[in-house]
């Protein structure tokens, strides 16, 4: 899937920046078929987690 960006990867936990929304429901649908999906949500930051960005560049 070359419209997936793997952001971080621990185990079985993958955070990924989709192309498109037709690309998060290929991961998803592939993730699927490999076993169990206990969680498929957007990670949104907190406010201070996009502070603490800002301020460090």
């Amino acid at each position: 899937m070359t419209d997936v960006e793997v952001i971080d990867l621990d185990g079985n936990t993958a955070i990924f920046q989709p192309g498109d929304e037709q690309a998060a429901q290929r991961v998803l649908a592939e993730a699927v078929q490999r076993g169990t999906v206990s969680d498929f949500s957007p990670v949104i930051p907190t406010l201070s987690e996009i502070y603490r960005e800002v301020s460090a560049s």
